[in-house]
């Protein structure tokens, strides 16, 4: 059976030893997770230089036998300085994780290029990966823009994060993923999602808590597996608002059992 990766923003607030634990109480073997909060004052608990915070991740992911497949940090931003991202790169390399996601916002393109060109090259010193998640509503908002940033920093290892959510609402298809090289996708998130954003909702709220089960909305999920490489990581990243009150074990568990019989039904389960 396919292994599958459970996403931490899919089960609300909680701290990430929990995440890696729900995680493979429902069946997942992996799990990302959040090392700061989005921005150097976000009240959100820091981990990395925290040295009995990543004690603990270390030896309950080895306990568990749960991977941490990926780790989120501070948004580049005009303020920021590749000394913030230090302590994240050394604590991504102690719990042996090899990804980064990055996002930016206001942030100039020259300046980015240069930033992600130093970012990576800090990051190839302990082996990781820096994986840029295009959002419509940050700096770079498209799979277009994502591609432009990666060429011009020209690093390699700096790739994407494909979100299905994030290419359907930046007005991305699923075969726009032949225009990129295979090798630069280091990982995709995949969730579904109504035709559009729902009334009342902005578009970071519908990303952060309101996206749909696969099967429940209306995106092509089934198209954008196709044009993903074969042995593409496959996360879940799926906080559904009306579930917004049940306990993380039981969003996961929902999560992993919807997920696997659909795509057990696309035939993906082994591919």
């Amino acid at each position: 059976m396919r292994d599958y990766t459970l996403g931490f923003l899919s089960l609300g607030p909680i701290p990430a030893v929990k995440v890696l634990e729900v995680a493979v109480k429902a069946g997942f073997s992996a799990a990302g997770i959040r090392l700061t909060g989005r921005s150097k004052n976000d009240a959100d608990p820091t981990i990395a230089g925290n040295l009995t915070a990543i004690k603990e991740l270390q030896d309950t992911s080895k306990q568990l036998g749960v991977r941490i497949s990926n780790v989120t940090t501070y948004h580049i931003r005009p303020e920021s300085r590749i000394e913030d991202y230090l302590p994240v790169l050394e604590a991504t390399a102690e719990l042996g994780c090899d990804k980064i996601v990055a996002a930016s916002y206001d942030v100039a393109d020259d300046v980015l290029v240069d930033f992600f060109s130093e970012y990576a090259d800090r990051a190839n010193q302990f082996g990781i990966r820096i994986a840029i998640e295009f959002q419509p509503y940050s700096g770079i908002k498209t799979l277009g823009q994502a591609d432009r940033i990666v060429k011009l920093a020209g690093r390699q290892n700096v790739g994407f994060l494909i979100d299905a959510f994030h290419l359907a609402r930046s007005g991305g298809v699923p075969k726009d993923l032949s225009s990129i090289d295979p090798d630069r996708i280091y990982f995709a998130q995949i969730c579904d999602a109504s035709i559009n954003t729902p009334e009342g909702m902005d578009l970071i709220t519908e990303a952060r808590s309101g996206r749909l089960y696969l099967g429940d909305g209306a995106l092509p999920v089934e198209g954008l597996l196709k044009h993903l490489p074969d042995n593409v990581e496959l996360e879940f990243e799926i906080p559904v608002v009306s579930d917004k009150d049940l306990s993380p074990e039981k969003k996961a568990q929902i999560i992993f059992d919807r997920t696997s019989g659909y795509l057990a039904g696309l035939g993906h389960v082994d591919k």
